[in-house]
């Protein structure tokens, strides 16, 4: 293997832990704040059933063209 494959090999897997972490931070946070204001009727909601499926999207999109 050539080293600019195995640089991009690496480019890649590291490309994917990050969203992998964004992603697990993203939810934890929207999770505490929704904790944090569920009683509150005011308080909006934040909604992340459509969240993984964008995370999926960009990884697709980082596979595809990087």
């Amino acid at each position: 293997m050539k080293t600019h494959e195995k640089d991009f090999d690496i480019l890649r897997d590291e490309i994917q832990k990050i969203l992998d972490k964004t992603e697990t931070k993203m939810n934890t946070l929207i999770d505490d704040y929704n904790t944090k204001y569920e009683d509150e009727d005011d308080a909006v909601q934040i909604q992340t059933y459509d969240l993984s499926s964008l995370f999926s999207q960009l990884s697709d999109f980082c596979e595809d063209h990087i």
